[in-house]
């Protein structure tokens, strides 16, 4: 997968760390609005996988995560956002670094 900087007015790209898995090395991405918030974005392939939408996995502390599955990619994003903000955030910057 090509993948580009997804970086917009918004929100910057401030770092990238890469875990390994069982299928191989997958990227978490962190990025910071020009307010100071935080929203990092996990990505996994999951070829098996059909689309699947945005659901709230966890909210603890002020910090939301919600996954989601596109182009047999899985999706993790958290920040201490409201979820629908955070979901458009997720797909504004996923939509960058696919497009």
């Amino acid at each position: 997968m090509a993948a580009h900087d997804p970086s917009n007015a918004a929100y910057r790209l401030v770092g990238i760390k890469f875990f390994d898995t069982a299928k191989g090395p997958v990227p978490q991405l962190a990025f910071r609005s020009a307010g100071g918030k935080l929203v990092t974005l996990f990505m996994e392939p999951w070829p098996i996988k059909k689309d699947a939408p945005f659901r709230e996995v966890a909210a603890q502390d002020g910090v939301v995560t919600l996954v989601w599955v596109d182009q047999k990619i899985g999706c993790a994003v958290s920040g201490n956002l409201p979820p629908s903000q955070l979901a458009n955030v997720a797909r504004s910057l996923f939509a960058g670094l696919i497009g």
